[in-house]
Formats: C-alpha cells, sequence, structure tokens
C-alpha cells in the first residue's frame, strides 16, 4: 500500500480543519451575516437574474427587504447597476444552483435566494474553493520542492496568514476564491512552459477571465504568465521567439478570458449604453502618484507586514530564490513591486473593514514560492538553525490564529486600529472599555479625495 507523503496528510488535515472551523465558528446559520458587505454584490446577479428575473432591479421596490438585499448604484443614464463585476457570482453559482433547487423541491416559499440554505452553500464554496487552491499550491510546489518543504509551506499560508481569516471569519469574501484561482493559474502556467497545449492555454485564458472579473486589478497575473521562468534580459529573444511559435495557443488564452468577460460587457452595455464602465462611481479611484506603499505595509490600520508577520519572511525568501530558483526571481519579485504599488495606491488604502491587508490574500500562492525556498534552505542547513527559524515559525503563526480571534470578537477593529489600541487589549480576545478610545476613525470622504485624516472626535 503506497505511504501518504507528509504534504498529503497536512493537506487533509488543514482540509478537516477548515470544514470544522466553518461549521463551528462560520455564520452559516445567519444568512444576514454571510450574504453582507460587499458579499450582497458579488451576489447579487444571481437572485436577479434566476430568481427575480430582473437584473435592471426595478423589481426592489415592490417590498421592503429587497431595498435591503440589493446594493445597486445609479449610472449616469439612471439605470441600478451592480458596482461589483460577476466574477464571483460565477465561482458562487453552482452552489446557489444547488441551494436553489433543495428549497424549491423542500420549502419553496423560502426560495428567495436569502435564507439559510443559501448562506449555508455559499460558506461551503469557500471551503471548496480554499481547498482547491491549497491542493494546486501543494501540486505546483512539490515540482521544485521537498516534501517537507511543501508541508511547512501549507501550514504556514494557512494557519501562518490572514487566509485563515477569509477562509473562515470572512469566508464568501472573494479573496479566498482569488487565492484559489491564482494557485491554479500558476500551476497551469508552469505546464504550458514545459509543454504549451490548447488544453492549458484553455484553462489559463478562463483563470486568468475569472481573475480579473473578480477583481480586475488582479489582472496583473498575466506578469506571471509573461515572466515565468524568466532568469534576465538575455533570454528576451528566445522568449519572444516561443510566443511568436505558438501564437495560436496566445491567441486561444486571450479569446478564452473574452469570452468570461463577454457576458460583463453585454450587462453594462444593456444598462449603461456602455461596453466598459467603471460601477464604483467617482466617489473611489486611485492616487497613483501618492501610494500609501509604508502604512499597506507597517500602519497598525491593518498593515500587513503588523497583523501578517509570516509575509515579511515570505518577502525577505525572495532573494533566496537567486541560488537555486533563479527562474522565479524576476516574476514573483515584478509582481510583488507592481501588486504592490497598485493595493497602496488605492484610495482606501486600509480597504475598508479588514482583518490586515486582505488585498494581498488573493496572492498568497506566489508568495509560497520564496517561503518555501526559506523552509528549503532552514532544512538542509545546521540543527540550531532549524530549531530557531521553526520556533519563529510556530510562534507567528499562532500570533496569527491569536490575531484572527481577537478581530473576530473585536479586540482588533477593522479599520480604525492605532499602536495604543493594539497595546491596550493586547492578551485579550474582547476589547476593554479604554479600547475604544484609543481608536482613530479614517476620515473617508477626504479620503476619496485623497487626504489622509483621521475624523475629529
Amino acid at each position: 500500500m503506497k505511504q501518504l507523503s507528509v504534504s498529503k496528510i497536512v493537506l487533509l488535515l488543514l482540509l478537516v480543519t477548515l470544514v470544522w472551523v466553518n461549521f463551528n465558528i462560520s455564520n452559516w446559520k445567519h444568512p444576514d451575516k454571510v450574504i453582507a458587505w460587499d458579499v450582497k454584490s458579488y451576489y447579487a446577479y444571481l437572485p436577479a437574474a434566476f430568481i427575480y428575473k430582473d437584473l435592471t432591479l426595478l423589481f426592489r421596490e415592490q417590498k421592503p427587504e429587497y431595498i435591503d438585499w440589493f446594493w445597486p448604484r445609479k449610472a449616469p443614464n439612471g439605470s441600478l447597476v451592480i458596482y461589483t463585476t460577476m466574477g464571483m457570482s460565477i465561482l458562487y453559482s453552482p452552489f446557489f444552483f444547488l441551494a436553489h433547487c433543495y428549497t424549491l423541491l423542500t420549502t419553496p416559499e423560502e426560495a428567495n435566494g436569502y435564507t439559510i440554505n443559501y448562506s449555508f452553500m455559499l460558506v461551503m464554496s469557500t471551503i471548496f474553493y480554499v481547498f482547491i487552491g491549497l491542493f494546486y499550491m501543494r501540486k505546483l510546489l512539490l515540482k521544485y520542492f521537498e516534501d517537507k518543504t511543501v508541508a511547512f509551506a501549507l501550514v504556514g499560508i494557512f494557519l501562518g496568514t490572514n487566509l485563515f481569516c477569509y477562509a473562515t471569519t470572512e469566508s464568501v469574501i472573494s479573496h479566498a476564491y482569488s487565492y484559489s484561482l491564482i494557485s491554479v493559474f500558476l500551476f497551469y502556467t508552469d505546464c504550458w512552459y514545459r509543454n504549451p497545449s490548447v488544453r492549458d492555454s484553455i484553462f489559463i485564458g478562463v483563470l486568468a477571465g475569472l481573475i480579473s472579473l473578480i477583481r480586475p486589478t488582479n489582472i496583473v497575473v498575466v506578469l506571471l504568465f509573461i515572466f515565468w521562468s524568466w532568469s534576465g534580459l538575455k533570454e528576451f529573444s528566445e522568449r519572444f521567439r516561443l510566443f511568436i511559435r505558438h501564437t495560436g495557443k496566445i491567441l486561444i488564452i486571450v479569446l478564452s478570458a473574452f469570452l468570461i468577460w463577454l457576458p460583463q460587457l453585454i450587462y453594462w452595455k444593456c444598462l449603461t449604453g456602455q461596453w466598459l464602465y467603471f460601477s464604483y462611481g467617482s466617489s473611489a479611484s486611485f492616487f497613483f502618484g501618492n501610494p500609501q506603499i509604508f502604512n499597506v505595509l507597517f500602519s497598525f490600520r491593518n498593515g500587513l507586514f503588523i497583523y501578517t508577520p509570516l509575509m515579511l519572511a515570505a518577502v525577505i525568501g525572495i532573494p533566496f530564490l537567486i541560488s537555486s530558483y533563479r527562474k522565479f526571481l524576476i516574476p514573483v519579485l515584478l509582481y510583488f513591486v507592481i501588486s504592490l504599488y497598485i493595493i497602496s495606491s488605492w484610495w482606501c488604502w486600509w480597504y475598508g473593514g479588514a482583518f490586515g491587508a486582505r488585498s494581498f490574500v488573493d496572492s498568497y500562492a506566489v508568495y509560497a514560492i520564496p517561503l518555501s525556498a526559506i523552509f528549503q534552505k532552514t532544512l538542509s542547513g545546521k540543527r540550531l538553525v532549524k530549531i530557531g527559524l521553526f520556533t519563529l515559525y510556530g510562534t507567528l503563526i499562532i500570533i496569527n490564529l491569536f490575531f484572527t480571534y481577537k478581530y473576530r470578537y473585536g479586540s482588533i477593529h477593522y479599520d480604525s486600529m492605532t499602536r495604543e489600541a493594539l497595546f491596550d487589549s493586547f492578551w485579550r480576545l474582547r476589547p476593554r472599555a479604554t479600547f475604544y478610545d484609543k481608536l482613530e476613525i479614517p476620515d473617508y470622504i477626504k479620503a476619496e479625495k485623497g487626504i489622509y485624516e483621521i475624523e475629529q472626535k
């Protein structure tokens, strides 16, 4: 009988953990907590199209609850437009249809898209996609790293980062789904460079389309495809010839991505008269001349390295790619720099209600590569170095889990944290009364203009 590898055992244990935590602490029993905030817009296409059969959302005036369930924005021509793109609805759809069919068969009077059957299946979709992401991340890493190294990377990415939060406490939000898609995208990108095929070209195109349709700024994953296995300028002519030789397959990638976007383009055209429409409106924009890079990384208001310190190790691991994994250096470094710039340039650099820098969750499969490079180097080093590094590694995982539960119980605030507030209730899951006096609420009105100040109390 074939013995299970360490990384496969870890993968299965993480799946059990994912299921157990979701069924025990998730909000699936409370549809108004699952289908809430941004999820209302991510999800709105499905009940609007398949239950109420009206993507114009004019039916909202019929019942008071419809006003709360759907949060569109008014286009210049007066149409009501769902302000997020429909990528998440596509991923939710198999689980939505299962919930809807079951509800029609059992309790048809509750088949409105917003009862417990629907929230349960949406949480199930999170479990499914996160597992797919971990599964393909493992498959990719095993091509280049030892099995034990991959096992450490799996545990670190899932339990040591805010992916854990967005797979459990904040399940159904887009970030864990984007993480999954980018994991699969990397795997098939690697397959394509080993042996370009029509099948893999279709997969890459569909995945790129979905990734960008969920969060358009994630179109930067295309850089990973273009520069994958790129060691330097000396390979420019060789890479150019490769793309010319496989022009047909490149066109298949582009066409597949376009077909994924086509329903969205048609939706915008029908409702607004424009093929491309910025549905967030004039109040939301990028300030590329004023990127808040330091704040995004180090601020106590959702800074990446403050609340997910393991990611500092991943970034430090990028230089470790130079020696043995040089083919990953340029794509990972280029992707990190450009995505950090884009994330830091968004008007709301703390991204509203969040645990840590949630926009980075999407890319954790990318950063698993330099993280694995550190683990690989350590596993082949001296015993004392191993003990020191993995003690630190375990400590960072414990910190992340502790912070996740602090966030769940309110002693880490979603948008107003300060150093003083963090240390005021540092060892407590629930905040002390003095905690709230130490918060600093950002002025959202000024932030829309690129001015970052605190609301006056």
